[in-house]
């Protein structure tokens, strides 16, 4: 989707709540598929781990949901390398639909 249909997109779903997008969408050789999707999952939990160290530093405040889903994306990483490197192994492309929905609250 390039700029011009998101934009058209989001005026069209202006009056909803709720707006989906394809944030990625395609089949790729094991390797890509590997680097798109570590590098995505690296981010999330490099920006809990920032999340966590941001609330101690300014407020002490309750970082458990932070370190919870910051669990929960290393241990999808885990799983997700053994499929990858099966993938790999077995000369297999990746198939990924990964749609987004925002809801506006």
């Amino acid at each position: 989707m390039n700029i011009e249909e998101l934009l058209s997109s989001i005026d069209q779903q202006r009056g909803s709540k709720i707006h989906e997008f394809k944030l990625i969408h395609g089949t790729f050789k094991a390797e890509d598929a590997k680097r798109i999707l570590l590098e995505m999952l690296n981010n999330k939990v490099n920006f809990h781990c920032r999340q966590i160290h941001r609330i101690q530093e300014h407020s002490g405040g309750n970082t458990t949901p932070s370190e919870i889903r910051m669990n929960e994306l290393l241990d999808t990483i885990e799983v997700l390398k053994k499929v990858l490197l099966h993938a790999e192994k077995n000369n297999l492309d990746i198939k990924i639909n990964c749609p987004i929905t925002i809801e506006l609250i």
